[in-house]
């Protein structure tokens, strides 16, 4: 379980370090900040628990991870969190704040 923890934060540095080099060198081939924004974001709605080592009943109702956008003067700011402990949050002018899970108060939050 800790193995897929890893793997999935280093996928959320992966795309971070993207959006950044896409700020601050752009290229015709670099993906906007919305574009990274929007990865990002999908990622929550595309991973399953288990890819990330976490097992439910089959039934069960109990989410794994919230994601809450936020229209800020026109633009999208989009928390998520999970039960693994993890949150971040990502903005859709390429800014946000990745891997919360390594500060012991965001995981008891």
């Amino acid at each position: 379980m800790r193995m897929k923890k890893i793997i999935f934060a280093n996928l959320l540095i992966l795309l971070s370090i993207l959006a950044c080099q896409s700020i601050l060198a752009p290229s015709k081939d670099s993906p906007s900040p919305m574009e990274v924004y929007l990865g990002l974001r999908n990622i929550w709605f595309t991973t399953k628990p288990e890819d990330l080592g976490i097992t439910f009943e089959s039934e069960s109702k109990v989410p794994y991870a919230i994601v809450m956008d936020m229209g800020i003067n026109g633009d999208t700011a989009t928390i998520v969190s999970s039960i693994t402990g993890d949150e971040s949050m990502y903005t859709s002018t390429g800014g946000g704040i990745i891997g919360g899970i390594d500060h012991e108060n965001v995981r008891k939050a």
